[in-house]
């Protein structure tokens, strides 16, 4: 047990100071995209998404001077960059498999009305109705 080495305690920086409010609504925010886009619920992704706008912009009112004297800071909005990140990478192939797919559709639709407009010659015999 002596030589067990001793972690000082986290700082609980970033639930007590309130410089990190906008850098935790930050992270939920990115957490609730992350699980929305895992369930496919893009309705929740765009309400999501919304709201990041105002959030980052009381980010930007964050300090640097602060950030850099913290590291669990600087590394909580590193870790958050990472998931946005992340998170715009499964937006961009999620369009563009939809793009393929609406690409797809309307050649399909458009094979199928050129189809319809074809006239086709009827070939049989004539039955001879007259007797």
């Amino acid at each position: 047990m002596a030589n067990t080495p001793i972690m000082p305690p986290k700082s609980d920086i970033l639930h007590t100071d309130p410089h990190c409010r906008p850098l935790l609504r930050l992270r939920q925010l990115a957490e609730e995209i992350t699980s929305a886009l895992e369930r496919n619920d893009f309705d929740i992704v765009g309400r999501a998404t919304a709201l990041l706008p105002s959030i980052m912009e009381q980010c930007r009112q964050i300090e640097p001077s602060f950030v850099q004297r913290h590291e669990e800071v600087r590394l909580f909005a590193y870790e958050t960059h990472q998931m946005l990140t992340q998170c715009d990478e499964t937006l961009q192939s999620a369009m563009a498999d939809v793009a393929t797919e609406l690409r797809r559709l309307r050649l399909a639709h458009k094979n199928r009305e050129w189809v319809q407009q074809q006239e086709y010659a009827v070939v049989g015999k004539r039955l001879d109705t007259s007797r």
